[in-house]
């Protein structure tokens, strides 16, 4: 499946605040932000955090075309220095866990 046909998969399948996710992270709700898209929202560790629809899309994407998806992926993908955020463990373990 395509990004955002994978996209579209994740907003059918996570609809119900708390549906565990891994370790004490929780599904809590798609928000939507001010460019119209909506965001997959969790809780755990750290305060509310969410992944943005782009990430999940280009990495579907990216996977898709044969690229390991790991933090690695972020820091060059999207240009990002250190990038240790647990939305992009949020991000992989979607990926690894509905493919």
């Amino acid at each position: 499946m395509t990004g955002i046909q994978f996209y579209n998969f994740l907003r059918l399948v996570y609809n119900l605040n708390g549906q565990p996710l891994f370790g004490n992270y929780s599904f809590r709700e798609w928000i939507l932000k001010p460019d119209g898209t909506y965001s997959f929202q969790f809780n755990g560790n750290h305060p509310l955090k969410s992944v943005p629809k782009n990430w999940i899309v280009d990495a579907k994407d990216a996977k898709n075309a044969g690229e390991r998806i790991n933090r690695n992926w972020f820091n060059n993908f999207y240009n990002a220095h250190n990038f240790n955020d647990c939305r992009a463990s949020i991000a992989i373990w979607l990926l690894d866990n509905h493919d």
